[in-house]
């Protein structure tokens, strides 16, 4: 059996040939629209994020500051804190010395 192939010859008339390009052409503008899309929600995206960002430093920097704040208001109440502890024990010793200075002669005899 011989084997017969058939070449199908398929001529395009100038009016597909323009309907064709069009096609193309209108595939093409659709495309660029899609990817510009895709690129305009990015940066919408980025914009929201670096707003978020921004408002996120600012917030850092406020509560640096606060702690800066903080800090020095416990150096300050430990400062008296110390203050206070010292003058308790000078009063302790003192009221010590004067209890043992009044009842050694006691405890002596």
């Amino acid at each position: 059996m011989a084997q017969s192939t058939s070449v199908i010859i398929t001529i395009k008339s100038d009016s597909e040939d323009d309907c064709s390009q069009f096609e193309n052409d209108n595939c093409r503008k659709r495309r660029r629209t899609l990817a510009q899309n895709d690129l305009m929600e990015q940066l919408g995206e980025n914009k929201r994020i670096i707003d978020a960002n921004n408002k996120l430093s600012e917030l850092l920097e406020k509560t640096k500051t606060e702690n800066e704040t903080l800090k020095k208001e416990n150096e300050k109440i430990l400062e008296e804190l110390s203050k206070l502890k010292n003058k308790l024990s000078e009063t302790v010793t003192d009221k010590m010395k004067d209890f043992h200075r009044k009842y050694s002669t006691f405890i002596r005899k």
